[in-house]
């Protein structure tokens, strides 16, 4: 579930496939110097994600520079939502796990002079795979490939 720091849920709202669905959308008030929206996720430890969120302006203005996109704090893993219309669009980033594992928060982090109302949908969380690398997909569980170019890969069981 999405949690707030300053600012106010104002109402969900249907997603990008038109669906009524779980989208969340926050209101920043611009009074309050740490203003976000966020979700938990867990990751694994030696692990590059491709980090992904829906987002939309439903009303008010954004700043020249947008708001930013930030996953668990991190410098190298963050963008700008510069240019936000009232159309959703799909934001993505890279994060790279270092050694540890453990969960992070994904934050819409508000700009505080900016009242604005954004909606955030469909969080996912995909490991990145190049060549000659490895990954493991727990037992009962499943997993998808999605690829840019042809892909091969070999699975081992057991």
């Amino acid at each position: 579930p999405w949690f707030m720091g300053n600012e106010t849920r104002v109402g969900p709202t249907t997603g990008p496939n038109a669906a009524f669905t779980d989208a969340v959308v926050s209101r920043s008030t611009g009074t309050a110097a740490n203003n976000f929206t966020g979700i938990n996720v867990s990751y694994a430890a030696n692990t590059t994600y491709q980090i992904s969120v829906w987002a939309k302006r439903v009303s008010g203005t954004l700043p020249a520079n947008g708001q930013l996109i930030n996953f668990n704090n991190a410098a190298n893993a963050s963008l700008s939502t510069a240019g936000l219309t009232s159309d959703w669009k799909l934001y993505t980033l890279d994060y790279s796990s270092g050694s540890s594992s453990g969960t992070g928060s994904l934050y819409l982090n508000a700009n505080k002079n900016t009242v604005v109302d954004i909606a955030l949908w469909g969080v996912q969380m995909v490991v990145k795979s190049s060549a000659g690398e490895k990954f493991n997909v727990p037992g009962n569980s499943k997993f998808d490939i999605r690829v840019t170019e042809p892909y091969h890969y070999i699975c081992h069981f057991g």
